[in-house]
């Protein structure tokens, strides 16, 4: 895939445009310190060190756009930084809203979406997920539960335990051929579904999918507590 993944190009469209209402504190989710860090710098570092990847596109929620504009030109100044293109804009009112945004400015053949509340997804794993990538077919990073999942039956108060070694919890960073997914997102439309993931669009307009492994360190910040595990993880990868 790698002679493919030059000819093509790779734009990474980072989602920042929730609002975090769910995270309860005057400070904006994504702007909450993380070692003395922006949560928000952490995803930006590392698609800006990605040689493969050609373009950055961060749709950002309004209310965080200037510090993160700023952020990002604090990162393209560190020797670590090797993407020249990165473009900034608005989010939408919804995740649908802000993919949409994004994929109005990806220039690249391929396309990989990551949200900007899961800050440690590492440069091997969006390897691993552009390394799986072949046209017709999209790629999701996924792990098994570590618990029981149960399906509550709405009719009734009866529910049922799912069989755990069929379940796969979805990641990000997805990917996919930036043509065929904006199909696809045309095609859900259409018909005025919803879904919760860029997986789930492509796959109901008829597109295959793959999965890869994903990573118990990719956690996804939802909540205060979740900074304190973020960095724990942080903690157990520098003494690695």
């Amino acid at each position: 895939m790698d002679s493919q993944r030059r000819e093509c190009g790779v734009s990474v469209i980072l989602l920042a445009g929730g609002s975090g209402r769910r995270f309860g504190t005057t400070v904006p989710k994504l702007l909450a310190s993380v070692k003395s860090k922006p949560l928000i710098a952490y995803p930006i570092e590392i698609a800006l060190s990605l040689e493969f990847v050609d373009e950055l596109v961060v749709v950002c929620h309004p209310g965080i756009r200037r510090r993160t504009d700023e952020i990002v030109s604090d990162i393209k100044r560190a020797p670590a930084g090797s993407v020249d293109k990165v473009l900034i804009c608005d989010g939408g009112d919804s995740r649908a809203a802000s993919v949409e945004a994004g994929l109005m400015h990806a220039s690249g053949r391929c396309v990989m979406i990551h949200d900007g509340d899961r800050p440690l997804a590492t440069a091997g794993l969006y390897r691993r997920v552009l390394d799986a990538l072949r046209p017709g077919t999209g790629v999701v990073p996924a792990m098994r539960p570590a618990d029981s999942v149960i399906q509550e039956d709405q009719a009734g108060p009866s529910i049922g335990y799912l069989p755990r070694h069929k379940m796969l919890l979805a990641q990000t960073p997805q990917a996919f051929f930036t043509e065929e997914y904006r199909a696809a997102r045309k095609g859900v439309q259409s018909r005025g579904e919803q879904h919760t993931d860029d997986g789930s669009v492509f796959a109901a307009n008829g597109g295959s999918l793959v999965t890869v492994p994903g990573e118990q360190s990719n956690v996804k910040v939802t909540f205060p507590v979740d900074i304190r595990v973020v960095e724990f993880y942080l903690d157990a990868m520098k003494d690695e």
